[in-house]
This record gives C-alpha cells, sequence and structure tokens, in this order.
C-alpha cells in the first residue's frame, strides 16, 4: 500500500513539473528495486507466482 502511495505522489509531482522531486524519485527508485532484490534473493521461488504465465 505504502508502495502505490509513494509512486502515485512521485508521479504527479513530476506531471505537474516539480523539479525538486527528481532527487526524491530517483532515490525511491533505489529503495524500491532494493527492496525488490532482497525479497528475489530471500525468497526466489515467490516471484514465478506473480506472474501472469504461471499456472496455479
Amino acid at each position: 500500500m505504502l508502495h502505490g502511495v509513494v509512486k502515485v505522489t512521485i508521479v504527479g509531482a513530476l506531471v505537474a513539473g516539480s523539479r525538486r522531486v527528481y532527487p526524491w524519485a530517483v532515490g525511491a527508485l533505489g529503495v524500491f528495486l532494493v527492496v525488490q532484490l532482497v525479497q528475489t534473493v530471500v525468497s526466489p521461488g515467490s516471484a514465478s507466482r506473480c506472474s501472469p504465465r504461471s499456472t496455479p
């Protein structure tokens, strides 16, 4: 939930033309990437369950 709120807020500010948001956007992207990498390393099999191509 927090992930979505942060993304919508940053995108809204970027669309509005606020240049002060660019460093925050880069920082948030970095945090999201690190979280995703940690989740993949800790539980590598769970990523395939989220794929739309996987069969139940």
